[in-house]
C-alpha cells in the first residue's frame, strides 16, 4: 500500500473561491455507493501519478482504456474511505489581491469554501449620505455636493439651466425658477385667454425664438419655447403680437420671420401648438419687419393682423376660420399717405363694431384708417383735424374705454410729451397733453402702452421716462388724471426704452404691466385695487 502523508486540518482556513471552481461537488460512482462515511476518514491529497493523455491509465480501478479526465477541469476532492481508495489531486492559483501580493497556492475542502467580501466604507457611506441629503435638503443639494452620477465620475458640474426640447409639452416652473433668456429688440406682448382667463406674455429671446409665459393665478407660471414646440421658422427678432380668438377658443401669436413672412402660432387641445405661414396662404406682400399688431371683431368673429409692407403700405390679413386668409391693401384702398414704417396700432370698437387703425405717416402726422357700416375703409388726418402736435414717429397706441364709450389714440410728440387724441361716437377728435396735465417727467421717446382697466373703473397710460422709470397715468371717470412712479413705488429695476405692454386681467381684477429692464430681462408688474403693486418673481 502506498504511503500517504496526512496534511494538517485546514477546516478553519477560509479563502475566497477561485474564479474557476464550482460550488457543486460532482459525485463519483464509488462515492455515491457509500452511504455512511467513516468519521475518521482523512482527506488525502497527493500528486496524481496518472499523466494526462495516457491511454493505458486506469483511474479508480476502472477497465483498461477508459478515458481519463483532464486535470484542468478541477474536479473537487473526495474523502478517503478505507477500502475504497481513489486519489484526486488539484491545485489552483488564488486571484491576486489589489495589494499585488505574491500568488498563494493552497488546498481547500469544498465544503469549507465560502464567499466573504469585506464591505468597503465608501459603499456604505455614500448611500447613507444620499439618504441624509434627501431627507434634509432634497435632490437640489446634489448640484452643490457633486453627488450626481456624472459629476461623481469626474464630469463637469451639471448646469441648472434647463435645455429646450422638441416636445410641444410645456414645462411647469414654480417661481422663481424660470430660466428666461434676454429679450431681443424689445419685442414683448401680452393678452388674456378668453376660455380659461389665463394670462400670457410672449417675447422674442436672443435666439430669435418665441417664448411664452402663461399663468392662471399669477403665482405658478408655465414657460414654453413655441419655436421649438412647433418647429416654426426663426423670427427676425423685431416684432410679434398676441391675441385670443374667441371663435375657436385659441390663443394666437404672430411674428415675422427673416424673409418677411408672417407666421401664426395657434394653441389647440392639450396645449398643442400649430404654425401657419399666413403670408404664403394669402399670397400677401412681404412685411417690412418692424411692427406687427392684431385685433379681433365681435360682429363676425374674425381675426385681423395688420402690418406695414416693404412699400410702406398698411396691409391687413383677415380670417374667419383660421385656415383661409385674405389680404387687403388699406393704403391703396383709402389713398392714404405712406407710413413711416415704425408706429402702428389697431383695435375694434365694441360700441359700434367699427375697426380702427392708427399710424404715423412720413410727415409725422397721425393718420386713422377706419371702417364704415358698409364695410368700406376711409382715412382721416387727425393731426390736421384736431390741431395736434407732430409725433416723434416711434410709437403710437390706440384703444377703447368701454365704460365711457370713447376711443383714444396716444403718442409721443417731438418734445417727448404724451399726447392723447380722444372722441366719442358723437363728438369730434380733440387733443390733450397728458404730460402737462399731470406734471409728470418727459418720456424717453420710444416706449408707450395704454389699456382699459375695467375692475378699477379707469383707463391707464404707461410709459418710460428719461430716468428709465416706469410712469403710470390713470384717469377715473369724471375725475382728474393721476400720476404714479411705479419704479419707486414697487422698487423695480430700471427699464430700457424698448419693450412695454399693459393689459387688464379680468380674472384677478388686476392691471398688468410688462417691461424690459436695462439688461434686456423681462419683468411683470401686477397692480391691485387700492394702489398696491407687486413684481412677479420669475
Amino acid at each position: 500500500m502506498e504511503k500517504t502523508q496526512e496534511l494538517p486540518d485546514i477546516k478553519q482556513r477560509k479563502r475566497p473561491v477561485a474564479p474557476f471552481m464550482s460550488s457543486t461537488i460532482p459525485v463519483h460512482e464509488e462515492q455515491s455507493a457509500a452511504t455512511d462515511v467513516d468519521p475518521e476518514a482523512t482527506l488525502i491529497l497527493e500528486k496524481a501519478s496518472i499523466s494526462v493523455g495516457d491511454p493505458d491509465a486506469t483511474p479508480g480501478g476502472g477497465e483498461q482504456g477508459s478515458p481519463i479526465e483532464d486535470p484542468r477541469l478541477y474536479d473537487p476532492p473526495i474523502l478517503y474511505i478505507p477500502g475504497r481508495i481513489r486519489l484526486v489531486t488539484y491545485k489552483y492559483k488564488e486571484k491576486k489581491s489589489r495589494r499585488k501580493e505574491a500568488p498563494v497556492y493552497m488546498t481547500q475542502r469544498s465544503w469549507a469554501i465560502q464567499t466573504r467580501r469585506r464591505a468597503r466604507p465608501k459603499h456604505v457611506v455614500l448611500p447613507l449620505a444620499v439618504a441624509v441629503i434627501l431627507l434634509l435638503g432634497g435632490g437640489g443639494a446634489f448640484y452643490y455636493l457633486g453627488l450626481l452620477p456624472g459629476h461623481a465620475a469626474g464630469g463637469s458640474k451639471p448646469a441648472l439651466t434647463p435645455h429646450p426640447t422638441m416636445s410641444a409639452r410645456a414645462r411647469i416652473f414654480a417661481a422663481p425658477t424660470l430660466q428666461l433668456l434676454p429679450v431681443q429688440g424689445g419685442a414683448v406682448a401680452t393678452s388674456q385667454t378668453l376660455s380659461d382667463g389665463s394670462m400670457q406674455t410672449v417675447y422674442l429671446d436672443t435666439n430669435s425664438h418665441v417664448q411664452q409665459l402663461s399663468s392662471k393665478d399669477g403665482i405658478s407660471w408655465q414657460q414654453n419655447d413655441l419655436t421649438l414646440a412647433t418647429r416654426a421658422a426663426v423670427s427676425n427678432g423685431k416684432a410679434l403680437t398676441t391675441y385670443s380668438w374667441g371663435q375657436t377658443d385659441r390663443q394666437q401669436v404672430a411674428f415675422i420671420d427673416v424673409l418677411g413672412h408672417i407666421h401664426v402660432l395657434s394653441s389647440g387641445a392639450n396645449d398643442h401648438w400649430q404654425v401657419l405661414d399666413v403670408t404664403q396662404r394669402a399670397q400677401a406682400p412681404l412685411a417690412d419687419g418692424v411692427i406687427l399688431v392684431s385685433y379681433t371683431t365681435l360682429t363676425d368673429s374674425s381675426q385681423h393682423i395688420v402690418y406695414i409692407d416693404q412699400q410702406k403700405h398698411i396691409q391687413m390679413l383677415s380670417s374667419t376660420d383660421g385656415v383661409q386668409w385674405q389680404t387687403a391693401d388699406l393704403t391703396k384702398a383709402t389713398d392714404a399717405p405712406l407710413s413711416n414704417g415704425i408706429a402702428l396700432s389697431a383695435f375694434s370698437w365694441s360700441k359700434d363694431g367699427s375697426e380702427h387703425i392708427a399710424y404715423v405717416d412720413q410727415s409725422r402726422h397721425v393718420q386713422e384708417l377706419y371702417s364704415t357700416a358698409s364695410g368700406k375703409w376711409r382715412d382721416s388726418d387727425l393731426t390736421q383735424s384736431a390741431g395736434a402736435p407732430l409725433a416723434n414717429g416711434n410709437v403710437i397706441v390706440a384703444y377703447e374705454w368701454r365704460i365711457a364709450g370713447s376711443i383714444h389714440i396716444d403718442y409721443i410728440d417731438v418734445r417727448n410729451n404724451i399726447q392723447e387724441l380722444s372722441r366719442t361716437a358723437l363728438n369730434a377728435w380733440f387733443v390733450s397733453d397728458l404730460t402737462t396735465v399731470t406734471n409728470r417727467p418727459l418720456a424717453a421717446g420710444k416706449s408707450l402702452a395704454a389699456y382699459d382697466w375695467v375692475q378699477g373703473n379707469m383707463r391707464v397710460v404707461v410709459y418710460v421716462d428719461e430716468s428709465k422709470h416706469v410712469q403710470e397715468l390713470a384717469l377715473p371717470p369724471f375725475d382728474r388724471w393721476q400720476g404714479n412712479d411705479l419704479t419707486q413705488q414697487a422698487v423695480i429695476p430700471l427699464a430700457s426704452d424698448s419693450g412695454l405692454a399693459g393689459m387688464d386681467w379680468s380674472v384677478t381684477g388686476t392691471k398688468q404691466v410688462v417691461f424690459v429692464d436695462a439688461t434686456n430681462r423681462v419683468h411683470e408688474l401686477t397692480g391691485f385695487p387700492g394702489g398696491r403693486w407687486k413684481l412677479s418673481n420669475w
